[in-house]
């Protein structure tokens, strides 16, 4: 038996333009032998540290020096039977598939570099002789699972290579198609798959086949905003019972397993455009936050706590900020692998040392220039205090938030700050232009009289 549940979502939206998150970045493109026409595919990652990349130019491995190239060659046997790569998946027991768009499954030998064809011995009706897999993962019983082309999805027996094929959405419940694509799929805890599909989400039992199907209905169901709000592109497992979804069109939504309800977050006002709020893929931060590969918006950080989006950009004033869209790793190390149209980004935490902080961007600072000029901090505080010069005054930060104080408590500007000082009793006192200040760390405010003038404290 089939249900189909509508839920009920809410929805957010944090204008994500003139908010940042500086990350430091590496590119690697063809000037490092990495060679692709449109884009790269998707990036997997082996037992023995290997970095794999499917392209339309053929296979690469990468050994965080170098690329070695797998492509077409006839005159050679059992070469890669196609330049035009969809994925690599290595599953338990060290096996290498490939996959390739019309010709199907291939197993990669490493040791002799030959890629040989897989077909299962048995063809289930209205299976295509050779498709097109995706999305590949195996569960405890060592059956390898993935998506298939306008086939739902299949299991493959690996002992007796046979394949059993489970139509997904089928019937009337996807309209005029006869079966969802799926984009992305997870095991739950209680061993059922979650799959992201153009229909909504689809809880799967792989013992029995039934599926329940979920769906927004915050729009009427015949409305364009109804369609654009159930197009799901990827799943990433959040704890306690929810997950977290991309979409295409309708940004982010954390899916709740308990009362499946969605809540939604957006980078853009909602619009019924299709080339707004669109995510590619997704990765959990190593703070928990996400990082948010999207199409039109790049390369973002979700910070859940304060449900905002951040644009990913290195720390310069460079004009070029945004990274482009594409599939991406999170490996064991934390590093975050994309595979874009500008090549391979790597972005490794460990590797960012600095911080740069602009608050030209991140504040409403009122001169051209904010040039920092003091900082104090109490040890195990998360605030840190800033003084800045050419009338921008005197700002708090804690590593996201960014807030300003220009006004004393009889409404005159602050202006240049020389110095910030800590007494014994961990009050702030702020020496400024105008002169020294008292500034209630409790109740974020400058009291009104300086105690003193003074130029330099």
């Amino acid at each position: 038996m089939k249900l189909i549940v509508f839920s009920i979502a809410m929805f957010f939206w944090a204008n994500v333009f003139g908010q940042f998150y500086y990350a430091n970045y590496q590119k690697y493109t063809a000037k490092d032998e990495l060679v692709w026409y449109e884009s790269l595919g998707r990036i997997s990652k082996d037992k023995t540290g290997f970095l794999w990349i499917a392209s339309d130019n053929g296979l690469y491995r990468f050994d965080g020096q170098n690329f070695k190239a797998f492509r077409y060659n006839p005159n050679k046997k059992n070469s890669l039977p196609s330049n035009n790569v969809s994925f690599l998946y290595q599953d338990k027991q060290g096996r290498y598939w490939i996959s390739i768009p019309q010709k199907g499954l291939y197993i990669f030998n490493p040791i002799t570099e030959e890629f040989l064809s897989w077909h299962p011995k048995n063809n289930p009706p209205g299976f295509t002789a050779l498709p097109t897999y995706n999305n590949m993962f195996e569960d405890g019983s060592g059956n390898l699972w993935c998506s298939v082309n306008n086939n739902g999805i299949a299991r493959l027996n690996i002992t007796d290579t046979s394949l059993q094929l489970y139509l997904t959405c089928k019937g009337t419940e996807c309209g005029h198609i006869s079966t969802a694509i799926i984009s992305s799929m997870t095991i739950l805890s209680d061993g059922h798959f979650l799959l992201a599909s153009n229909r909504g989400l689809i809880e799967f039992d792989p013992i029995n086949g039934e599926q329940i199907i979920y769906r927004d209905k915050t729009w009427p169901e015949k409305s364009q905003h109804y369609t654009q709000d159930n197009l799901f592109t990827s799943l990433l497992p959040g704890g306690q019972n929810n997950i977290w979804c991309g979409t295409w069109g309708s940004g982010l939504k954390n899916f709740d397993l308990l009362t499946k309800k969605f809540t939604g977050y957006f980078w853009e006002p909602y619009t019924t455009e299709s080339n707004k709020n669109i995510i590619t893929s997704m990765a959990i931060k190593s703070d928990g936050d996400l990082w948010i590969v999207s199409a039109d918006g790049g390369l973002m950080v979700f910070d859940k706590i304060e449900k905002k989006f951040l644009k990913v950009k290195k720390p310069t004033l460079e004009a070029k900020r945004e990274i482009t869209p594409g599939n991406s790793l999170l490996d064991e190390e934390n590093i975050l692998w994309i595979a874009s149209s500008d090549g391979l980004i790597k972005i490794n935490p460990r590797e960012n040392l600095f911080s740069w902080v602009s608050l030209l961007e991140n504040t409403n600072v009122k001169n051209i220039r904010a040039d920092v000029n003091c900082f104090a901090h109490l040890p195990g505080d998360s605030i840190y205090y800033v003084g800045a010069v050419n009338g921008n005054g005197f700002f708090s930060w804690n590593s996201k938030t960014i807030s300003s104080y220009y006004k004393t408590g009889m409404g005159k500007d602050l202006t240049s700050v020389n110095d910030l000082v800590f007494d014994k009793e961990n009050r702030l006192w702020i020496c400024s232009y105008e002169g020294i200040y008292l500034f209630d760390t409790r109740k974020k405010k400058i009291h009104t009289q300086p105690a003193f003038s003074c130029s330099w404290f």
